[in-house]
């Protein structure tokens, strides 16, 4: 449960109000009494970092930090307690806890933790919860586009060109995906360097086919089912549709929806599946095989024309296919694919052209966009 604290050459991008959260409760803690602060997100979103930074900041106000569960603690003053993934704790971390409890009773202590987002509460963190005074919760989500630019200049050592910048951006801000993409083109020989980093081929590295694989993973095997499907389809898909397509219910889906969420991969904040960037999107859909992807997608459109003439004209007319949208409230979109960028290029080849209503029944199937129904 402890950090490893050893140097990070690299500055920290993106996370300045934490930094300075971090500060203010350990100068104030002797006030306030001692404090909980959880480092909540995704695998990957750089939570032990944040220990790291917070145990840097409280050596720097001379408290002393107890890295763990285990070590003598001084009663003479503040102190500062790192642990990490406290969704990982057991019993043998309950009892270790318990056994300190004792020794930092009269002392005014910050429990800086990090855990998994969704994750369920423990018996650590219970006796956490009653060993403090006051609580924080500080949700770390993705790095901002100028941030993100930053730190994929420091891991490249140099600023990117437009072209380098746009193909770094498909790791939407998430920080352990981004340093995966560069150290994968830098090791597969795809970058050259002079004024900027500019590439000179490109293929989806190993190194981000391995880290979407682990999440995968991470994942129930219902769960990666789901997503492979719905990368096949499109970076966002309706539930209905997708749940139709796997034979089950919207409610079904919803068990595997949050461990996706959980793990990273998906959006928690959409009302549809939607990828948590272009990189994971494109990299679940490239681990099937092309073969599998043009079974899908057939399937797919064979069930949406089928659906479609359930419906009937009349319904359809009143909002699409499985939407209680009025139609004219979704222009310029595709029912079932709200927000999808009409120039998108699909993982198995060029974009496809969109139907300029903006209603027409398209799977991204090259050779399939012979629409199977147009409302």
């Amino acid at each position: 449960m402890h950090v490893l604290l050893g140097p990070h050459e690299l500055p920290l991008r993106g996370r300045a109000a934490e930094i300075s959260r971090i500060r203010e409760l350990i100068s104030s803690v002797e006030v306030l009494g001692s404090v909980l602060l959880e480092f909540e997100g995704t695998s990957g979103a750089g939570k032990s970092r944040m220990l790291h930074e917070a145990g840097r900041v409280a050596e720097g106000l001379g408290v002393p930090v107890l890295n763990g569960l285990r070590g003598e603690v001084d009663s003479g003053g503040p102190l500062v307690v790192l642990l990490d993934d406290l969704h990982g704790a057991g019993a043998e971390d309950a009892r270790a806890l318990n056994a300190l409890r004792g020794q930092v009773a009269d002392t005014p202590t910050v429990w800086c933790v990090t855990r998994r987002r969704g994750s369920a509460n423990g018996p650590v963190d219970n006796a956490l919860l009653s060993m403090t005074i006051h609580h924080e919760r500080v949700a770390l989500s993705r790095l901002g586009e100028p941030e993100a630019h930053a730190l994929a200049a420091d891991l490249l050592g140099a600023e990117p060109d437009a072209a380098l910048a746009r193909v770094l951006a498909e790791a939407g801000g998430h920080p352990e995906a981004l340093k995966a993409l560069v150290e994968g083109v830098r090791e597969e020989g795809c970058l050259t360097f002079g004024p900027t980093a500019r590439l000179t081929s490109y293929a989806t590295p190993e190194r981000v086919r391995v880290l979407v694989q682990r999440l995968l993973h991470e994942c129930s095997a219902f769960c990666r089912r789901m997503l492979r499907v719905a990368a096949v389809l499109d970076r966002r898909i309706a539930f209905d549709e997708l749940a139709r397509l796997l034979g089950t219910t919207p409610a079904n889906l919803l068990p595997a929806f949050d461990e996706a969420v959980i793990a990273g991969l998906v959006r928690g904040d959409t009302g549809d599946l939607a990828f948590a960037n272009e990189l994971f999107w494109r990299t679940t859909c490239e681990s099937m095989p092309p073969t599998v992807r043009t079974a899908l997608r057939r399937q797919a459109a064979a069930l949406r024309a089928q659906h479609f003439r359930a419906q009937g004209p009349a319904e359809a007319g009143r909002g699409g296919l499985g939407s209680d949208q009025p139609a004219e409230g979704r222009a310029g979109r595709a029912p079932g694919w709200a927000g999808v960028d009409k120039s998108m290029a699909l993982p198995d080849g060029p974009a496809l052209p969109w139907c300029p209503s903006g209603r027409a029944h398209r799977w991204p199937c090259p050779g399939l966009l012979t629409v199977s129904a147009v409302e």
